[in-house]
């Protein structure tokens, strides 16, 4: 069985000191109805800042810019390595247009995240940028 290797832009959104988690949509092949961070792969010929603006404006429907990167990882789910890029990202507004990839959002305090059944990597990215 091959391992299949994915770059991949990931977004911490915030706006007024809240975090936004996405909840992804049951008919996702990888953990549906998981809340997550906003973000996904990164195209040829784009720059991960490039990625994780298009990703937010796709699936939330928000602008605003990136305030800074944080530390890569590696995260194995079950047939890929994701190679995720953080990124905390402050929004222009609170008012989400969820895509048809996520069911659900929340704007919350980032220490509530974990009363919600979110991917296991999702903690990473918060320690990647020295949130938590």
């Amino acid at each position: 069985m091959s391992v299949e290797k994915m770059d991949v832009a990931v977004a911490v959104v915030q706006f007024k000191g809240k975090i936004l988690l996405l909840k992804r949509g049951h008919h996702k092949k990888y953990f549906p109805n998981k809340w997550e961070n906003a973000g996904g792969k990164i195209n040829k010929h784009e720059t991960p800042e490039e990625a994780v603006i298009r990703e937010v404006k796709e699936e939330t429907g928000l602008n605003g810019k990136i305030l800074r990167r944080g530390r890569t990882y590696d995260w194995l789910a079950e047939d890929v390595i994701f190679h995720i890029i953080p990124f905390l990202f402050e929004a222009a507004s609170d008012d989400v247009k969820l895509s048809e990839e996520h069911s659900d959002c929340e704007w919350v305090d980032i220490e509530n995240y974990v009363n919600f059944d979110h991917l296991d990597g999702l903690e990473m990215d918060y320690k990647s940028l020295d949130m938590i």
